[in-house]
């Protein structure tokens, strides 16, 4: 499968542009000067997601401009992304940790992986302009992918800030009766040491093992998760520890 760029030109300056039917997705003049344009739109660090890897300058700029934030760049195929090495500029950029590239086969893997909110910061989608317009199609299936798993990021941080909240509880609870409680030696003393412990979760495979776990009870100390405790109930498997 051939890449979306239909070719290579140098700018005055000799830098690498990459060109899609005669467009110049970047100055024919100066391309890094023109790159500094694109990076004064940022007033604060956060989370990048650039559609448009393109020669690479723009993100550049960024990334000197933010050296510490996290960036991804997108094109729409690993061929463009494979086409684009031969530019020196992403070639450079692929040496910078923080500088991660995906196609839209890729990215919402790469956005699950890398954003984490509470020290990333705030997230920002920008495409080159350049790049938008010359393939409107991919940028707004792009933009959709975005959309889509920030939504999932948002639901499981909703999750953890609501749930957070009764973990963070229950700690402090423990420790006061913690003071009233036997020491650890005491607590496991009696402990049948032959025994497999067996630690549980809940998830698909408790189903698979939860069979075993009954056919051979007396060969397992059981410690189950609280969500999983319910689930062994129903199977009548009661643990040994919560």
């Amino acid at each position: 499968m051939k890449s979306l760029y239909t070719g290579i030109e140098l700018s005055k300056d000799q830098k690498k542009i990459p060109v899609y039917n005669g467009i110049f997705f970047h100055s024919k003049y100066s391309p890094e000067r023109e790159a500094q344009g694109f990076s004064a739109q940022f007033q604060e660090s956060g989370f990048f997601i650039i559609l448009g890897l393109a020669g690479g300058y723009h993100i550049q700029s960024l990334a000197q401009k933010f050296p510490n934030s996290k960036i991804i760049a997108v094109e729409a195929e690993q061929n463009d992304l494979d086409f684009l090495m031969e530019i020196e500029a992403v070639q450079e950029l692929k040496k910078n940790p923080n500088i991660h590239f995906a196609s839209f086969t890729t990215l919402s893997q790469k956005i699950l992986q890398n954003y984490v909110p509470s020290t990333d910061g705030k997230l920002f989608a920008k495409a080159l302009r350049q790049w938008e317009n010359s393939f409107s199609e991919q940028a707004q299936k792009a933009k959709k992918i975005i959309e889509e798993t920030i939504k999932a990021i948002s639901a499981d941080y909703s999750v953890q800030k609501h749930f957070g909240k009764i973990w963070q509880h229950n700690i402090l609870e423990n420790l006061s009766l913690a003071k009233h409680s036997s020491s650890f030696q005491e607590f496991v003393q009696d402990f049948d040491t032959s025994k497999t412990a067996a630690i549980i979760a809940a998830g698909p495979s408790l189903d698979e093992s939860v069979a075993e776990l009954k056919e051979n009870r007396s060969a397992f100390f059981i410690i189950s998760t609280d969500t999983a405790y319910s689930a062994l109930l129903k199977n009548n498997v009661v643990a040994d520890v919560v």
